[in-house]
């Protein structure tokens, strides 16, 4: 899974407990057919043949309506390229600026309520090896699932420090990966030290002390990073009590020399941080060759583990606005679909989506899974 440019837009203060919120008509409100239909996409970092994408989406549309026998004209697409954040994407959308866009789930939940959108289409990713499925926190022991996962995501990484680069194929190293496809992503948290160390790391979230565990310095992300700091922020006041810090972005605050903004890959280079917060298997997209010795320390007596992965979470979401004639957003979905399954998605596999799904029940299959982990 590769996420260079996915954030989860949201503002201090963090998500609180989603509130379903129902626009009774919004959905029900359902426009004529566009022949012309805008599209918002990230694509600003990437190496993108925008004109071709374009052409292959159109076509496949226009493919599916003519088998279909649709008595509807041809659809052209029009993409929208200029921005890289997710919040951005769905406020474009929920103000029908345009009329479909991808975003991450924690952006839709967080910039609309449900019914200002027309979710449609699930993206998926590959799946890690070392993926054990779609479980949730237990009790953060060795029986737990997510501290199993943990422990097989180590393996991978201590192989991949000693893997030679010409198997990296230009996104990712590829035997990380299954050949099969999961529509949930998680965040992970690292740790670094000697045998001593990591045993008093681990002792401290065995004990669920959750000041001594701050005290070993933690790496992390910006706060609108869903992978890099809100997913392990729910599992940390999951595991360490509701009481353990109000949220995290002012514990980090009131405590500026246990914790710094930056990258999990550098953890290990600076003594005063010993964990840190990244998107889970993040490097198996981190081309060694552009960075020194990333996820590896300095000291040879001391290791990287993997101490917990988060609970999943929804990956990103394709959704029309509210008012979008539902029959040609299905169609523009089924396109998607038709492509990454043909082979033929120029687009998806650049930002991390290597197959796509319908969504048939916007609220149980997006609003309802969110709320699960985020509650």
């Amino acid at each position: 899974m590769k996420r260079t440019i996915l954030k989860f837009g949201t503002t201090i203060p963090m998500i609180s407990s989603f509130a379903f919120i129902v626009s009774c008509s919004a959905n029900q409100e359902s426009s004529n057919w566009d022949k012309n239909v805008s599209i918002n996409l990230k694509t600003t970092q990437l190496n993108f043949d925008k004109g071709a994408f374009k052409i292959a989406l159109e076509n496949e549309i226009n493919k599916i309506i003519d088998e279909k026998k649709i008595d509807k004209p041809h659809v052209s697409i029009d993409i929208q390229n200029n921005v890289s954040d997710d919040y951005i994407i769905v406020d474009n959308v929920v103000n029908r600026k345009y009329d479909f866009g991808i975003s991450s789930i924690a952006s839709i939940n967080n910039f609309s309520k449900e019914g200002d959108l027309l979710p449609l289409l699930q993206t998926e990713t590959k799946k890690f090896i070392w993926d054990k499925g779609e479980n949730y926190y237990l009790n953060g022991k060795e029986n737990d699932p997510l501290y199993q996962q943990a422990i097989l995501g180590t393996e991978s990484l201590k192989n991949y420090q000693n893997i030679s680069n010409s198997e990296f194929d230009g996104s990712i190293y590829k035997k990380y990966y299954q050949n099969s496809f999961t529509p949930f992503y998680r965040g992970m948290i690292l740790i670094c030290g000697n045998n001593d160390e990591l045993k008093e790391i681990r002792k401290s979230w065995d004990d669920k002390n959750w000041e001594k565990f701050l005290s070993f310095g933690i790496i992390h992300g910006n706060n609108k990073s869903g992978g890099k700091f809100i997913l392990q922020e729910k599992l940390l006041k999951k595991h360490f009590g509701k009481n353990s810090f109000e949220t995290l972005s002012q514990e980090f605050l009131d405590n500026p020399s246990k914790n710094k903004n930056g990258k999990a890959k550098d953890i290990g280079k600076d003594e005063n941080y010993k964990i840190a917060f990244d998107d889970e298997g993040s490097f198996v997209w981190t081309n060694k060759a552009l960075f020194d010795k990333p996820f590896q320390t300095t000291d040879q007596n001391k290791r990287i583990e993997l101490l917990m992965v988060t609970e999943p979470i929804k990956y990103d979401v394709g959704f029309f606005r509210s008012n979008f004639n539902n029959e040609e957003g299905k169609i523009i979905a089924e396109a998607f679909i038709n492509l990454a399954k043909n082979n033929n998605d120029t687009y998806g596999p650049k930002i991390g989506y290597y197959n796509y799904e319908s969504i048939t029940d916007s609220h149980n299959e997006v609003y309802k899974k969110f709320e699960k982990v985020m509650r």
